[in-house]
Order: structure tokens, then sequence, then C-alpha cells
């Protein structure tokens, strides 16, 4: 016989089918928010001074806007990226025979804790290496003496 493999949430799929698009749209609304907030963040004035000065619309956008946007669009990626790692109610939600995600995977992987530590591993250097890849794209990377 085969082994059946326990969905522990298939009847709340079967009940609140749309509960995951309806988490996901959450969170690409939060994701716009962010960038909302960065783009409010510029001072209309500088774009206004850049232009005035002689600039393009193209020069002003790549030298004046997109550097004062990059570390909130990255902050915010950063934070959708570890809530992305961590989440585990949609993805169970929604996997499938042989399309299993990190997390499905360490759940179903309950009773062998030498390989859950492995992964913790991997998945704490997968987010220390975002993290270090976020700090130099948004310029905010201290540098050490």
């Amino acid at each position: 016989m085969g082994e059946h493999k326990v969905r522990p949430y298939a009847a709340t799929t079967r009940l609140h089918g749309h509960a995951p698009a309806r988490d996901l749209a959450a969170r690409a609304e939060r994701l716009w928010d962010d960038h909302a907030a960065a783009l409010l963040a510029v001072s209309p004035e500088l774009e206004e001074s850049a232009r005035l000065s002689g600039a393009s619309w193209l020069r002003t956008m790549l030298y004046v806007v997109v550097p004062l946007l990059k570390p909130g669009i990255a902050a915010a990626w950063l934070l959708l990226f570890i809530i992305f790692v961590r989440e585990l109610g949609v993805s169970i939600l929604l996997y499938a025979e042989g399309t299993e995600v990190r997390s499905v995977v360490l759940y179903s992987m309950s009773h062998e804790p030498v390989t859950i530590a492995a992964f913790a591993v991997v998945q704490t250097v997968i987010l220390l290496a975002a993290t270090v890849a976020f700090q130099r794209i948004s310029g905010t990377a201290e540098i050490a003496a």
C-alpha cells in the first residue's frame, strides 16, 4: 500500500478555499504600502531642482529619485522575503506531491530532528545572505574599522 501523507489543513481548504489567495493578496498589499512610503519620503523639491538644473526626466529618475528609493524598496523586499521563507500556513494548504517548499518539507520531517537542524542552519545562512545583500544594495552596510 502507498503511503498517505496527512494534510492537516485539508478541511480548512475545503471550507475556506479563498483564504490562501486572500492571505497572499494581503502580503502583496503590504509590499505596495512599503513602496508607497518610500515614494512619499522623496521630496518633490529634489526632483524639481534637478529638472531646473537642466537634467532630463530619465536623468532625474536615474540619479536623484532611484538612489533615494533604493533603501526603502530593498527594506520592503527583505521584510517580505523573511516572511515568505518562514511561511507555512499557505504553503501547506496549496502544496501538491512533488512541489513541496522548504517549510512543508520541514513540517513533514518533524520526526527527524537532525535533518531539521541542518535545514535550520541552511535557512539561517540564506537569511543572513539576504540581509548582507540588502545592506549592500541600500548602502546601509557599516564600515568595519
